[in-house]
């Protein structure tokens, strides 16, 4: 549920958000899968990708053999989630012509099939992504990291009913870009080969950050802002 949490910032608040404060926007809409800016720039739109692809960099160095077991795990969970993601969006976006890249290829890409780009450069991402966490993720972790996968959808979907203007929406797209988008992590785990010995973390500071954020998360963007 960590993992989640920070993706969800990284991506919406941090990336995106980010990016429309520094190019002078304002703010219009943020919830949990959602954002709109005052203004109209490809660099917004590919900032949300930007901030997935720095927590896949932060996932793969929490993710060594040497980390200890709930620093690996949370690793582990925020490079499957992030990666996918980033991923997931360009097959969707591809396939759908929807979502955060079809504004910058309009821009950059104006009379180029990037669609069919796209979807390709995306499946090879995810395939490259589902042998990672393989390779990565220790046999013993690999039930733990499904656990965190259905907590992570489950708690997406649960803060995105909080937005009352368009709760169905907001679920539908909660669960297509974490429960959906990640769905590959469940079969990934099934070939968990990784190096290094793995404990489950019996660390209670572990489930209180974990309920910290969520209860963040769901209070500040499950309603959504501004109000």
């Amino acid at each position: 549920m960590i993992a989640v949490c920070l993706s969800i910032v990284g991506h919406e608040a941090i990336g995106h958000g980010g990016a429309c404060l520094a190019a002078g926007g304002r703010v219009t809409l943020l919830n949990v899968v959602d954002f709109h800016c005052s203004l109209a720039r490809p660099g917004i739109d590919l900032a949300g990708t930007v901030g997935n692809l720095v927590l896949v960099l932060v996932g793969l160095a929490l993710a060594r053999p040497a980390s200890a077991s709930g620093a690996r795990l949370l690793g582990l969970a925020l490079f499957a989630f992030n990666a996918f993601w980033a991923a997931g969006y360009l097959i969707y976006g591809g396939v759908l012509n929807v979502g955060d890249w079809v504004y910058p290829a309009e821009v950059f890409a104006s009379g180029l099939p990037w669609r069919p780009i796209a979807v390709a450069v995306g499946l090879g991402l995810y395939a490259l992504t589902m042998n990672r966490i393989a390779v990565l993720t220790p046999p013993p972790a690999a039930g733990a990291l499904q656990t965190a996968y259905v907590a992570a959808t489950l708690a997406i979907v649960l803060a995105g009913a909080l937005y009352a203007p368009a709760r169905v929406h907001v679920i539908q797209s909660a669960a297509i870009e974490i429960g959906l988008a990640s769905l590959g992590l469940w079969f990934a785990v099934r070939r968990a080969r990784g190096q290094g010995d793995w404990t489950p973390p019996t660390s209670p500071g572990w489930a209180i950050v974990a309920l910290v954020l969520f209860a963040a998360i769901a209070a500040i963007l499950g309603p959504g802002l501004p109000r």
